[in-house]
């Protein structure tokens, strides 16, 4: 969809969402709520389409006033050449679950008194100040040694893949559908 036509389907999609019950009928005995989600949004495009070409032909259209701002609704709209709608849906949803498991590993850190360990992983990983830096160079901007760094950066890893998994798990029932999604969501890379 043009840039626009995508920001009016996204803002009806979420009137419609709000206005129906259809969150609340959500089971996850039925699959992951991504996946439901997923059919929602394709049941209400082909509905939205159905009324936009039958408004065309003179049917009447309802405007309510939509008093939410969907400022970041754009980086969930695909850009020319982005490719599938479900693919960036997915895209989006790995990194809204990605976001929530590093907040949560962010939390543990500095809630435990370990904050140099999230420091460390920040500057290294998510922050660097520098293109490539080192153990060393984190090293001597937080005021510890090297080896802290290596094994603060391995600490917090293991955490934020436990945090991660937790994510996914809050998303589905039980250990097949958790599998599945695992997979759909972070594919391993084969060589």
């Amino acid at each position: 969809k043009p840039n626009e036509d995508a920001k009016d389907l996204c803002q009806s999609f979420f009137l419609w969402l709000f206005e129906q019950p259809l969150l609340q009928e959500f089971t996850p005995e039925q699959g992951t709520f991504r996946a439901y989600l997923k059919g929602v949004l394709r049941k209400f495009t082909a509905n939205f389409e159905r009324a936009r070409a039958a408004e065309k032909r003179g049917g009447e259209a309802r405007i309510l006033p939509l008093e939410v701002e969907f400022a970041s609704i754009d980086r969930l709209l695909p850009r020319a050449g982005e490719g599938d709608p479900e693919e960036v849906l997915d895209r989006a949803w790995v990194q809204e679950v990605t976001q929530q498991a590093l907040e949560r590993t962010r939390r543990f850190f500095e809630q435990s008194n370990r904050a140099p360990y999230w420091a460390a992983f920040d500057r290294y990983v998510l922050h660097p100040m520098e293109d490539k830096p080192t153990y060393q160079s984190v090293a001597q901007q937080l005021g510890i040694t090297a080896t802290d760094v290596r094994n603060y950066l391995s600490v917090v890893r293991d955490r934020l893949s436990q945090d991660l998994r937790a994510e996914v798990a809050e998303t589905v029932t039980d250990a097949a559908q958790f599998e599945a999604e695992w997979a759909a969501l972070f594919p391993r890379k084969h060589s």
